[in-house]
């Protein structure tokens, strides 16, 4: 349950985020996430950094600045994309 109260608290801050500023500076799907080439891996990428999933709706927290670094559910730490 706190995933999907967290995903929709996201939208509403997204959608609102001109309002209280730019809480999350990027979304990606899974495909984009996953994949180690893409720009969300190989560019700007850092420890810590913050993405709203719009596939599955939830956040992905990324585990370091490597391109091929892990990124997690911030709710529960598990990993959920392995770019390759």
């Amino acid at each position: 349950m706190p995933d999907v109260v967290s995903a929709n608290l996201v939208k509403e801050i997204t959608a609102k985020k001109k309002e209280i500023g730019a809480v999350l500076s990027q979304t990606a799907t899974s495909a984009q996430l996953n994949a180690v080439g893409d720009p969300i891996n190989t560019s700007g990428k850092f420890l810590g950094k913050l993405v709203y999933n719009t596939t599955s709706n939830l956040l992905a927290v990324a585990q370091g600045p490597l391109a091929a670094d892990a990124w997690r559910n911030p709710a529960t730490g598990t990993v959920t994309h392995n770019p390759v």
